[in-house]
């Protein structure tokens, strides 16, 4: 970009050598959409002894805490070549996305909104008040709280993968706990997983019995 250019941009700039007004990988507009592209070198992809797809997560650099608190954060997967075709995945019945989060809705983009859509006086709340604040902690898996995560049907005998992830700060330290199955993580059978801000698990399981399980943290404050 040179000296005397009126094009701006914002967001993540990608150090590929390209830049000027055409460049559109660097930031999407509102309504505006791109598609992107990337090349997985075998140096980045999956080992002989990694699961077939790994677990990535991709979000918003523009202001990240707030973008991510805001909903701006999804699961990114690599996978070893001939895993994926055009009908799916080859190794597995099905994936499962879970994000474990202690959502802070005061940093949210939308506080204000929810504040006067949602309060029944919106004039008296305080957002510094440490209450409000407390209140706007939402124990969530995929944004889900109080039991209200979307269904999830898994096929007895058939093998699916659960990617997992967890964001946030010291509060989110995490055990998702998969009642009555157990999991393969890298090589050891497990039912609950530990996630840590910012780390990402991909794991293995072949329900063999019928009926409906409980998905949870076993934390005991995220599951009061």
């Amino acid at each position: 970009m040179t000296e005397d250019s009126d094009f701006t941009v914002s967001g993540a700039l990608y150090p590929d050598g390209t830049s000027g007004r055409l460049k559109q990988d660097d930031s999407v507009g509102p309504g505006a959409s791109y598609t992107y592209r990337w090349e997985v070198r075998p140096e980045f992809s999956p080992t002989d002894g990694d699961a077939a797809c790994l677990t990535w997560v991709y979000h918003s650099h523009v202001e990240a805490p707030r973008d991510i608190t805001s909903g701006l954060i999804g699961a990114l997967l690599t996978c070893k070549k001939g895993t994926l075709t055009e009908e799916g995945r080859v190794d597995v019945d099905r994936d499962f996305v879970l994000m474990f989060n202690v959502v802070d809705e005061s940093m949210s983009w939308y506080q204000e909104h929810n504040i006067q859509t949602f309060c029944s006086d919106p004039a008296s709340v305080d957002p510094e008040d440490p209450d409000f604040q407390e209140s706007n902690m939402m124990h969530a898996i995929n944004g889900y709280m109080y039991g209200n995560l979307l269904h999830m049907e898994l096929c007895q005998g058939r093998t699916v993968a659960w990617h997992l992830f967890g964001m946030g700060n010291e509060v989110d330290i995490h055990s998702a706990y998969f009642q009555g199955n157990t999991l393969l993580d890298r090589g050891h059978r497990a039912d609950t997983l530990s996630l840590f801000p910012a780390t990402f698990v991909t794991a293995a399981m072949v329900p063999l019995a019928t009926g409906k399980w409980l998905l949870s943290c076993q934390v005991n404050d995220h599951l009061q």
